[in-house]
C-alpha cells in the first residue's frame, strides 16, 4: 500500500518545501484541506516523478484548511491514476487498532513511516475521531489515511489535544506521552464530497 500514499511539496525537488502527506484512491489524491492552503501550485510525488496539482483542481477550490462545514479535507482529480486503497464504508469505531502510512521529515530527509494507532472515542455523528499512536509522528503526516486493511477509515488532521484533556490510550499502556491527533473520519467525506464511487 505504501506507493499509494505520497508527500505533497509546495516545490517539486525540494524536500524543505514538504507540506504533508496525500494518498491515492482510484483516480483522485486525497489529503487534509489545510495541507494544501496557498492558492498556487502544490507537487505530489507519484513513481518517481512531480506532478503538479493546480490549485483550481482542489474541492473545494482556492482553500482556506476548512471548508464551509469545517471538514479539514480536500481532493484533488488525478484521472487515469488506480489504487488498491477504498474509503471504508464504515467508520472505526472505538478501540479499534489501525495502521498509519505518511511521510515526515528523518535525519533531514523526507521518509515514508509506518506505525499502528488505536481509535478512542465513539463512532457517532461528529466527523473526527481521536487516535493515539504507538510511534510518534509530525505535522508532516497531515493527510496521511488511516487504514484497516486495504480501507481508508480516516484521514490524520493532527490537531493536537491538551495533555489535561487527553484521554486514556486504550491498548498502549506503558508509553511515556500518547501521540494523540485528530482523524476525520471516512463517512463524512463520503457525505461532504458526494463520493459513494469509492
Amino acid at each position: 500500500m505504501e506507493q499509494f500514499v505520497t508527500p505533497i511539496f509546495r516545490r517539486a525537488g525540494d524536500p524543505r518545501s514538504w507540506a504533508g502527506t496525500g494518498f491515492l484512491i482510484d483516480g483522485h489524491l486525497i489529503t487534509a484541506g489545510h495541507v494544501v492552503t496557498e492558492p498556487r501550485p502544490y507537487y505530489a510525488l507519484l513513481g518517481g516523478q512531480f506532478v503538479t496539482l493546480r490549485p483550481e483542481l482542489w474541492t473545494p477550490p482556492l482553500l482556506p484548511s476548512a471548508d464551509k462545514l469545517e471538514y479539514d479535507v480536500t481532493i484533488y482529480p488525478l484521472p487515469g491514476v488506480r489504487s488498491p486503497l477504498r474509503l471504508a464504508t464504515e467508520d472505526a469505531g472505538s478501540h479499534d487498532e489501525v495502521d498509519v502510512l505518511c511521510w515526515q521529515r528523518v535525519d533531514g530527509e523526507v521518509r515514508r513511516v509506518a506505525t499502528r494507532g488505536v481509535t478512542m472515542g465513539d463512532a457517532g455523528e461528529d466527523g473526527y475521531l481521536l487516535m493515539a499512536t504507538v510511534d510518534h509522528i509530525t505535522n508532516g503526516c497531515s493527510g496521511c489515511p488511516v487504514l484497516k486493511g486495504n480501507e481508508v477509515v480516516g484521514i490524520v488532521t493532527m490537531v493536537r489535544v491538551p495533555d489535561a484533556e487527553r484521554p486514556a490510550a486504550p491498548g498502549l499502556k506503558g508509553l511515556m506521552d500518547a501521540n494523540t491527533c485528530w482523524v476525520f473520519k471516512a463517512s463524512h467525506i463520503r457525505r461532504f464530497h458526494n463520493a459513494e464511487q469509492w
